[in-house]
This record gives C-alpha cells, structure tokens and sequence, in this order.
C-alpha cells in the first residue's frame, strides 16, 4: 500500500481543497481552546468538539456538526436469518463531522437504553459537548484522534509550547494556510484534469516501525468503511495527535496526506479546511451525484424492494439477501446507469472473431490493462499518443439513464484502493424486478481497456451459455464523467497507477457464492456450466476469460445452473499475440497457472484458464473435505500463496509446477471414491500435458532472472558440480498424450441430459445450437492461435475444454448425490485462528509495516522501493496492486485483499 500514499506540504493541500479561507473578522468567532490541561484522549476529543463546531456555527452552517462518537456504536444490522449481525457500519473511530439532519440525527441519538448503561454521568456527558453513536451511513469527515504519540499512524513532530491564547487572531497572516486565498488560483480536488505537474518532486519519508502497523491499518479500516457504506467519488480525514494534525484526501487511485501542523490556534490550517468543508456542497465533498438517497417521505418507492424480501416468488436465498439490504437503519439509494456505446479509444477490435495478431516487437505488447503506464505516455506497444482527458473524441450519444433501488452491500472488497467492487442486490424501476448491480472503478488505458458490458455484449450475441444477461451498463454520470485523481499526485512513484473511472453494470442473474454448493457431484455441475461457457466464448466469440477464481463462478439462484462472471479482464483471441510481454497482473494470484506464475513474461493461453478452473476445483475441495494432508496450511499457502519478487517482479507457480511433475495427487480425500477418481483423472491430464512443456525455452524466453551468479562478489565458481545440479533438477522425458478411446457408452453418457434440479449434471452437448463435434477432435491451442512452436502453448489435455469436462461428466453423471460436502476445513484444522482466517468484520492485521509508510515531517530519502533494486519494471508492484485481483480466499493467510459475502 505505500506507494499509494504522498505527503504534500499543508499549504499545497490547502490549494487542492474547493472554497476561500475565513477572513480576520471571521475568525474573531472561533473558539481557542487551552490544551495545557489535556491528559487523556478524552480531552483532545472535547478540545476538537469545541473547535469544530465553533467554525461551523461561525460559517452559518446548519448541516454539519462535530459528534464525539468514542463511547457507542449504532445499533447492528439484520442478517439473512433475521438475527443482529456485526457489519461495518457497527465498526469503530473517535468522532467525526456529521450531517446535521433529521435522518442522521435519529441514526446517531443515543438510546435511553445506552444513555442508562453509561459509565458517563448526564453531567459528564452535557460535558463532552456534542455525543452520538457512531454511524458510518452518516458520516461526512472522519476523525481519528490519538493522545499516545506511539500509537499513531503518521510521524508528527514535538509541538512548540502553547502562546499567550488572549490574542487569537495576532498572528493571522503569518501562516501559509492564511494567504491561500489571496495567492489566487488553486487545484481543487474536484479538477483531475488540471492536477498533473502541480507537485514538485519532494523527498517522501516513512517509518516503518512495527508501532505505526495497526494504527494505520485502523485508520485505513475507517476509510474502507465510510466509502462501504457511502456512496463517493473521494472522502477527507483528518487525523490527530494532541495538538499536531494533518488532513488527508483519499479516493481509488491514492492517498494525500498534509505535513503536520499545530491545530489549536485559530489560523491554523484546520480552521480553514473546516470553514470550507461548512460551505462546500456534497459534490465538493465528495458524493456520487446520481446516487439519491430516498427520504422518509419517498417510502413509498422504496416499499415494492423491501417486499421482495417475503415474495415467494423470490427464492429463499435472494430473499435472505434483500432482508439484510433493507435491514432497519439502512439508507436506500436511487443509483442511476447512463446505457452507454462503445468509447473511441476503449471499442471492441475491428474483427472480433480474427486470429491472433503477429508482433513485431514481443518484448513490448502490452499484456495487462493494469500496468502502471502513464496516462499522459503512450502505452507500451501502441503506434499512437494516447488521448488526453479534454482531447479525446466525443462518444455516441447517450440515451436516458435506467434507475435502481439499493441499500446494503452484498459484498465488497477489502481494498481501499484499485477497482473496490461492490456488488447490490437492487431492485429495477423500470421492470419491477430484482437483478444484480456492480459498482466497482475500472481501470482507463487508451486501446487496451474497454467496458464490461461491451464484452457481455458480445457474448450474449454469440449465444455464449451460462453468462450473466446484460441489462446495461456504463460510466457513472456519463463517460468518463467520475475519474479518481489521486494517482497523479503520487508524484513520488516511478510509475503511478492508470486512472480509474467509475463505472456500473446490471444484470438480470442474480447468484449465490459456489461455495454454497450442497455436494461436490452440484459443485461438479456447477463447474461444468462454467467450462461450457469459457468454452463458448473462445470458440464462438474469440474471448478468452483471463480470470478464473473461486469468486468468479457463482450459483444460479432461480435455476441452480452454474454461471461465469466478471468478463472486465476478458482479452480478445486477436489481442493475445504471441512471444515475450511484459510482465502482467491479469487474473487472481491464487488461481493462476504454474506457467503464468512461474513465467511472468508468457503470453496468456487457454491453458491457463482452464488450469485455473482445476487449481479452483482443487481449492475447494481442500476447503469442504477432509484429506489426507497433514499440514493442511501449509499446504493451501505453499500451493496457493506463495510468492516472491525477482527484481521487483512477482514471481511464484514453484509448488504447483513440482504438483504437476508428480504422477499421482499429494492429497487423497476420505471416504469419496467418485471425487478421489475426479481428483486422480484430472491431475493425470494435467501431468501429461506438462511432460510435453519446453521448459528450458520457457527459461530462456519467458522467466524474470536473477542477476548471474558471477556477478555476485563472494559467490565461488560453481565448477563441475553444475552438471549435477542440472542431471538432478532435470525434467522427465516427455510421455506423449494419447487420446483415450471413447466407448459408445461414455458417449451417451456425455449427450444424455438429466435434467436441471439442482446438483444434477446437464450435458450441455445437447442444448439446441450448440452441438459438441469436438468430442473426438480437441480444440488443440496449437489449432487456434497458429502457435505450435511457442513452448507455452500446452497440448493435450490442457489445451481442450471437452477432455476435462469430460471427466466432471462421466464420472458424477451416474453417481448419486451424497452428502459430502464438510464444514470448513480451514476453520475447522487451524491451531490459531486469527493467523489462518482473517476477521469478516475488523480485517487491521493484514497491513505489513514494510508496505505502509509513515510520513515524517522533516525532508529525507524515501525508503526503497523493491522494484528501483532491478532492471525490469514493476508491472506487480503495489501501484495497482490493491484491489486488482479481487476475488481471493476469504480464509487464506497474509492476504490483503479479498472479496467476502455481506450478508
């Protein structure tokens, strides 16, 4: 996360920040507060309560006000099966700046049962001014105020001793923040396009102690929190120590943090902020204008959404979810979706269905829309400048915007930075119906990135099977009309992260997580609908997924039939190309092939999806059956987790490359003969088609090398040993694949359909349009990408969707249903909880101080970075690194972003 943090002196924040200083007059009005008596941060919060709201009552201000929320949290949420449950809306922080208005008041009074429960007397209470419950719905700017300088997120210098406070106002003009508004012209944080060149290059500092770990990751808690629950572009904060202080900026592309400064005088740089925060409008403040929060008095709309939640025409499931969305205190929102064409610089490629292009220059195509190019340089392998913001041809016409109703989230990745989905249960105005909305940042590459929805599109008029049905989808306010800023103010990165826009998509499916699948024969079925429709799209529409998880394979609600989702990575058949790329972060760490693991500079082939179907399969079942494994941790973080930086590129694939050079599974399940035969069938396939691999030319063209040994001083010459070393590590020849005869009888087995119950195998062979003629001829990647010299082009039993759904079908298509799916087997063998599952709720730990920098105020070399340590540039650095590869694990270890359920 540290390269998504800046320091910026206070006086240019200051600049960035919408609206004019007070004027000496009006600062006559603002409360100076004598902090020589303060203790305990109790005091520091009633020393802040004062300031704050004594420059809101100064602006005239109505609608804002400071509450001291550190004594009570809102009351909690309702879950899917009617009990309290513990959400983000119930997590913790000191006080903040609320909204001032009839909603938000009832949200945050204290009840008659809390006030009785307190410690506090009523007098003490009057005492600390302005009290409330914490409520992150409501919540404008969050403060985070300590008294223990140990326990602080940031560095912050020792303050000058407290001046005479008779005076306030007497040294007014001395301080950078007073003349602010008088200099002129500033950037303020709502103009991105005209922030680009505003800082200079100034030396970052950090501390990276093991004291700042938790307090930041506290802080980032809260942010992650407010923008859970809210919906906005960008947020403020403002974080204590004492009398020290600094103000920060946060949206999806970074992190601006002011240099400390002394907040108890009344021309310090927080009156100012507070005077414009009381005089800014919620778009200067940060909130997504097209959504509407739906008043007490607009119930009536809302009504027709909370009643799905007993519809029995709903399924048990969906209605569970809408309960917890509409649970009692939660804010309903009207979300608008402008439908919207294809963009001139992000359109589908001319010819869709064309082959694979040949490059002139392998060793620069782009491979990964994430790759922290610059949005000002061309993209590595572009023949043209990208567009600038104010240049760029204007889009097609939009047509009107489609409205939905929403309350909670239905989840939500744990990333403050990156593309942060959100996922809504949402109910349709225009139809009546419940559907499936997502909300999530997309990344803005010229020529390399495009829309989801254009790509579902596509799909959808290929008849791609068991796909989202697309309602619309398009940029938030219109094209590119909400795109993050921060970005451009890390101007201490060698290579800030790509814009984001903000973006939605709806679609009518509305999905349960596979992980609630009832036995590994629906899970089979599941899987199976998921290949058919990877196979669909790259057969018939020329689309490669590129992102294979856990995550992205849901459960149909309404039919139970399995269905692929997220196509935003999805790269067409003629933008692969071929031979070395740069390094890229396409797909989820977890689940990606040992090749694209191993080989950071290999193109991206079918073979890998489909390998990462199986590397899900295998994921789950390690998750819902006991195995023989002894040391199932290490197991799951070896195969799954592992990772290492060579030259400050990610590097991994090791275990799952030794996995498949063994012939037989390192694992058995117990008592499953039907899923052991799975497990056994697959992992045969996966051993032949890695017997045939190159791997000394993968090697040579593919992989990120150390520098050579003889360049390293003290290393002594390797000398004759080195012909053992390479006799011992040497790959086993290759055993060639031999097509297994297929009998008349597995051949019924594959056209029969049985049905669509659930957990029931559907040989979608069968289905009208979409007969199979590849059964006995496997689509070879060698077929289709015209490639067959390319070493990582693999054959066999990887190279074809038939042969592995073929085993899913032919060995659980006449097994009866059993219940075998086990209760988590991660909750179930780990020793010490919290270091194997992270918290669903309070997820802090996970921060690693190396990667989190505090800011100290005096100048001094940044810390370096691991990526200014090699010669390849960091295409996996943490510039974009947060949030890219959402659909991790919940329960593995060390993560620090993952997609979880809300409900």
């Amino acid at each position: 996360m540290g390269p998504h943090f800046c320091e910026y002196p206070i006086d240019k924040f200051l600049k960035c920040v919408p609206g004019e200083a007070p004027t000496a007059k009006e600062r006559t009005q603002f409360e100076q507060v004598d902090w020589s008596k303060a203790n305990v941060e109790e005091d520091w919060c009633l020393l802040m309560n004062k300031t704050v709201n004594s420059v809101f009552e100064a602006s005239g201000s109505m609608s804002l006000a400071f509450l001291d929320t550190s004594i009570y949290r809102a009351s909690g949420s309702v879950g899917p099966d009617g009990k309290k449950t513990q959400t983000r809306a119930q997590t913790l922080n000191d006080a903040g700046v609320y909204w001032d208005t009839d909603e938000a008041r009832d949200a945050t009074k204290l009840t008659a049962e809390q006030i009785k429960n307190s410690t506090l007397t009523p007098e003490e209470l009057k005492a600390r001014g302005r009290v409330g419950a914490r409520n992150w719905h409501w919540i404008v700017v969050p403060l985070e105020i300590k008294h223990d300088r140990k326990k602080t997120a940031f560095s912050f210098r020792e303050p000058a001793p407290q001046k005479n406070i008779s005076c306030p106002t007497a040294n007014i003009s001395q301080h950078p923040s007073s003349t602010v508004a008088v200099e002129g012209d500033y950037t303020s944080f709502s103009a991105p396009t005209s922030l680009s060149g505003q800082a200079e290059e100034e030396d970052q500092t950090g501390d990276t102690s093991a004291n700042a770990e938790a307090p930041l990751a506290q802080f980032v808690e809260q942010m992650l929190n407010l923008l859970y629950c809210q919906h906005r572009q960008f947020c403020y904060g403002i974080y204590v120590w004492q009398c020290m202080a600094r103000l920060c900026y946060f949206d999806r592309g970074g992190a601006i943090v002011s240099e400390d400064f002394n907040w108890t005088s009344t021309d310090s740089p927080l009156h100012d902020f507070l005077w414009r925060v009381a005089h800014m409008s919620r778009d200067d403040l940060g909130y997504d204008p097209t959504a509407t929060l739906l008043e007490k008095t607009d119930e009536e709309q809302a009504k027709p959404f909370k009643a799905m939640a007993n519809n029995p025409t709903v399924p048990a499931a969906v209605q569970g979810y809408v309960k917890a969305a509409t649970a009692e205190g939660v804010p309903i929102y009207k979300l608008s979706i402008i439908p919207m064409g294809a963009p001139p610089d992000e359109g589908l490629p001319e010819d869709p269905l064309a082959p694979p292009s040949q490059s002139s220059d392998p060793d620069v195509q782009p491979s990964d829309p994430e790759s922290s190019a610059s949005p000002t340089e061309p993209f590595p392998g572009s023949n043209s400048p990208l567009p600038t913001p104010d240049s760029s041809s204007s889009p097609p016409a939009e047509p009107r915007a489609r409205e939905f109703l929403v309350g909670e989230p239905h989840f939500a990745t744990n990333s403050l930075f990156g593309r942060c989905t959100r996922g809504y249960v949402a109910y349709d105005l225009q139809t009546g119906r419940l559907c499936f909305l997502k909300d999530y940042w997309r990344p803005y590459v010229p020529g390399h990135t495009r829309p989801e929805h254009l790509v579902l599109e596509h799909l959808n008029r290929c008849k791609v099977r068991h796909i989202a049905t697309l309602i619309c989808g398009g940029d938030v306010g219109g094209y590119r009309a909400q795109e993050t800023k921060g970005q451009v103010l890390l101007h201490h990165t060698k290579a800030p992260p790509v814009p984001r826009i903000h973006y939605r998509l709806a679609t009518e499916e509305i999905g349960l997580p596979v992980e609630e699948f009832k036995n590994f024969r629906q899970l089979a079925a599941v899987f199976l609908d998921a290949i058919n429709a990877h196979k669909d799209a790259w057969k018939e529409a020329k689309v490669l997924h590129g992102d294979i998880s856990v995550g992205n394979i849901i459960i149909d609600a309404l039919t139970k039939r399995g269905i692929l989702i997220d196509w935003d990575l999805a790269r067409f058949q003629c933008e692969l190309g071929s031979g070395p790329h740069e390094p890229d972060r396409a797909g989820t760490w977890e689940f990606r092939s040992a090749l694209a693991l191993a080989y950071p500079r290999k193109p991206q082939r079918v073979s890998d999806d489909l390998e990462s179907f199986i590397h899900a399969f295998y994921y789950l079942v390690l998750k819902y059956h006991s195995t023989s494994l002894i040391s199932l941790k290490e197991f799951v973080e070896t195969t799954f987790e592992n990772a290492s930086l060579v030259r400050g590129v990610k590097v991994g694939g090791q275990a799952k490359l030794t996995y498949f050079a063994l012939k037989r599974p390192r694992f058995k399940v117990r008592n499953n003969p039907v899923l052991q035969e799975v497990l056994e069938a697959i992992h045969k396939g996966c051993y032949e088609s890695y017997q045939q691999i190159d791997f000394d030319q993968m090697e040579e063209l593919y992989a990120i090398h150390e520098p050579a040994l003889e360049t390293l001083p003290g290393v002594p010459d390797v000398g004759e040993d080195e012909d053992e070393l390479e006799d011992a590590f040497s790959v086993q020849e290759p055993v060639h694949w031999t097509q297994p005869t297929t009998t008349a009888s597995e051949s019924q087995a594959v056209s029969d359909v049985d049905g669509s119950r659930s957990g029931d195998l559907v040989a979608d062979a069968s289905d009208p349009g979409h007969s199979d003629a590849s059964v006995h001829e496997p689509l070879t990647e060698s077929d289709s990408d015209g490639e067959a010299s390319d070493p990582c082009v693999v054959t066999g039993f990887l190279s074809d969707h038939q042969q592995l759904a073929k085993i899913l079908k032919n060995k659980y298509k006449p097994a009866k249903p059993l219940d075998d799916k086990r209760s988590n087997q991660f909750l179930l063998r780990s020793t010490r909880f919290l270091e194997v599952i992270p918290s669903e709720v309070y997820h802090s730990t996970n921060y690693s101080s190396s990667d989190v920098p505090t800011f100290a105020a005096g100048t001094g070399k940044r810390p370096r970075e691991p990526q200014d340590e090699g010669e390849v540039p960091d295409r996996q650095s943490d510039n974009t690194a947060e949030g890219d590869n959402e659909d991790l694990p919940q329960e593995s270890g060390r993560l620090g972003r993952k997609k979880r359920q809300r409900v």
